[in-house]
């Protein structure tokens, strides 16, 4: 074996002895007498009934995944650690190096103790970077590694088939098996996300490299599940020979196959197969939420790692026109409604029943945009439209044409919100030239009589006139809790007729 293979063997075998002290039935006890698995079960009844209602299929238990992400990333864990304040000045620390743990620290799995500096007093405090599951029950802080290592060892407690997955350019997250769905789930608990693989190579810009996933009973190289660019990737892995890595993992399996009975050995050997196999295409399409960059640590810190994302303005061409449907054309009138919570665009007059021409995700009914992205906050449960991050500016437009008909009255409410120096305008005319507009004011529904023109166009123009942190959060459109799936703050009724 390689100088380089050895040290490769020794850190796979280092995270692999990390996952198996999440068997301890002790430590799986602690941890459910903390996590709240009756309210997380209510929870996951209604996220399942709510997928129901736009026209999704969840098993309860994959709902229970999708409640628990949520109650860790806004109820649990503190905060992604990025400094320490001094409680006594109340001032962020500045990054001081490292220094070896203390003989306490160590024995909570801390291998290196990170210092920060008060800038105002000068005082040194201490950032232990423990690894112990049992440790961070008490803690509830840290960064990518602690937040993982807690998360996974919750998805164990509460008897999900669990694997701590490993990047090797710096990030951590958790898998967890769908019995129903019959594959592994992508879940990031810093970031609150689930089932968005492409996330880190599309949206953080990150170069993969390796991306190994670590059960209590198997070891398995996933990193083609992160990636849509496979021969990139492989120019980029120069650790270790292909081949080694192939046969020591299949070795390694083998030893855990070898001790089931021939029936739980088909079973496993299947799954294995099945996951191969589903490699062996890459997901060619990124989906929207997959392009958005990283949202944990402070922005200075994401943009020296490269990972806000794209800092360029990103532009959407999609081009979709709402049209009227036949039972609109009997009416002689149709409606759009957006839901954010939901996140779908309602295309029936009245009552909310799914339809085949029901638009779900916000990016396939717009017909342009510019530095536009679809936000939800965790801790606040609150969702909606606002600029991308890096920019002081975005635009976004929908169209609805009634083709061979003339529109003669339009009833629309677009509501937006604005903080310190956000502003917004909404803005809905005829699309043609010098045709008619009229501003809506995010609150009211306004009614406008329009001159026959077959087309109109909804526009908003979102901005910020500081350059703040979190400046891009000041303008908001359509802005509702993330319970509230049947209110709909876009709503367009559009009456038509017959050319004369």
């Amino acid at each position: 074996m390689e100088a380089n293979e050895a040290n490769f063997f020794a850190r796979i075998m280092s995270h692999f002895n990390q996952v198996t002290e999440y068997e301890e039935p002790r430590l799986q006890d602690l941890y459910l007498a903390r996590i709240p698995v009756v309210e997380l079960h209510t929870r996951a009844e209604a996220i399942r009934l709510e997928k129901l209602r736009t026209n999704e299929k969840m098993s309860s238990k994959d709902c229970l995944v999708l409640a628990l992400l949520v109650w860790f990333k806004s109820e649990f864990f503190h905060g992604f650690t990025r400094s320490l304040r001094c409680e006594k000045c109340n001032e962020d620390g500045v990054g001081s190096g490292v220094c070896e743990a203390t003989l306490e620290e160590r024995r909570w799995g801390a291998n290196r103790t990170e210092l920060y500096r008060c800038p105002r007093c000068a005082k040194i405090m201490r950032f232990p970077r423990y690894n112990d599951p049992e440790k961070l029950l008490e803690t509830r802080r840290g960064r990518c590694g602690e937040w993982a290592n807690a998360f996974t060892m919750c998805c164990v407690a509460l008897g999900f088939k669990t694997r701590y997955v490993v990047d090797w350019t710096d990030h951590v997250w958790t898998e967890v098996f769908s019995d129903t769905q019959e594959r592994w789930l992508h879940c990031d608990p810093c970031e609150g996300v689930c089932d968005k693989p492409l996330l880190y190579e599309a949206g953080w810009n990150k170069q993969l490299t390796y991306v190994i996933a670590f059960a209590k009973d198997h070891i398995m190289d996933v990193t083609w599940r992160y990636s849509n660019r496979h021969d990139e990737v492989l120019k980029r892995r120069r650790e270790c020979r292909e081949e080694w890595l192939v046969l020591t993992i299949s070795n390694f399996n083998k030893s855990f196959l070898d001790q089931l009975s021939p029936e739980m050995r088909l079973v496993a050997e299947v799954q294995n197969i099945k996951e191969l196999v589903s490699f062996l295409t890459p997901q060619k399409d990124v989906r929207a939420e997959e392009r958005q960059g990283r949202i944990s640590g402070d922005v200075e810190w994401r943009r020296a790692r490269g990972e806000l994302g794209n800092s360029q303005k990103v532009t959407g061409t999609c081009g979709f026109v709402f049209k009227p449907n036949e039972e609109d054309i009997q009416k002689g009138r149709m409606r759009v409604r957006y839901s954010t919570a939901a996140n779908i665009y309602y295309r029936c007059h009245d009552d909310i029943i799914p339809r085949d021409d029901d638009i779900k995700g916000w990016e396939n009914g717009i017909n342009s945009m510019t530095s536009v992205v679809r936000k939800e906050e965790h801790d606040w449960k609150m969702v909606y439209l606002a600029m991308q991050e890096s920019q002081d500016s975005g635009e976004i437009t929908w169209v609805i044409d009634v083709g061979g008909f003339e529109i003669d009255m339009i009833i629309v409410k677009a509501s937006y919100t604005t903080f310190k120096d956000g502003h917004v305008n909404m803005v809905i005319g005829e699309d043609k030239q010098e045709g008619m507009s009229e501003a809506l004011d995010g609150v009211h529904e306004r009614t406008v009589k329009f001159s026959g023109h077959p087309k109109v166009k909804l526009s908003g123009f979102l901005r910020c006139s500081n350059r703040e942190e979190n400046s891009w959060q000041h303008s908001q459109l359509f802005r509702q809790s993330s319970s509230s799936l049947m209110e709909f703050p876009l709503d367009i009724r559009i009456e038509f007729k017959s050319k004369k």
